[in-house]
């Protein structure tokens, strides 16, 4: 319990890791299913898994809950993978800006792209916003003065798969 409210995803494991490594006889069905059901499945089935953060542990059952895995922090919102990294496209919008400066403040290393479309079609129509929005540039200022968060952004339309593709490799 964290607060009034239950970890919601203290439970989970290994399936629901992003740094699982699927391996082996593999019966993807099992995916999203209950403890109970994914541990009847295991005994006829051949399931293993390799954590690509601890890869010194080789491949085992994917029966590690986030509880009992080091890679996993405790928060106020639940368990959160320590270092994970995050792209949000559209970043300058209102929900993306606001889950940055939410995620990097949590501990996650936050990057994000935007192509400005709705700041153009605003220039565009001769309008404003109701709310001034400070500059991309002055934004990412702010959240690292402000909250001591680093934010790694682009300019860049998520149709230039080969510009967005430069970038995931690059954070």
């Amino acid at each position: 319990m964290v607060g009034k409210w239950s970890l919601h995803n203290a439970e989970k494991t290994c399936w629901n890791c992003p740094a699982a490594e699927l391996k082996g006889n593999i019966d993807f069905r099992a995916c999203g299913q209950t403890m109970q059901r994914l541990k009847l499945m295991a005994e006829d089935t051949e399931i293993l898994i390799r954590c690509r953060r601890r890869p010194e542990l080789g491949y085992f059952e994917p029966t590690i809950t986030f509880k009992e895995c080091p890679e996993w922090e405790l928060t106020e919102y639940g368990y959160l993978l320590r270092d994970m990294r995050v792209l949000i496209l559209g970043i300058d919008g209102y929900l993306g800006w606001t889950l940055a400066l939410k995620l990097g403040v949590l501990g996650c290393q936050v990057s994000g792209v935007d192509n400005f479309l709705r700041r153009k079609m605003v220039r565009e129509k001769g309008s404003m916003s109701v709310v001034p929005i400070a500059s991309m540039k002055e934004r990412l200022k702010a959240a690292k003065e402000v909250l001591g968060v680093e934010i790694k952004f682009k300019k860049i339309d998520i149709l230039d798969r080969r510009r967005l593709g430069a970038f995931m490799k690059e954070v």
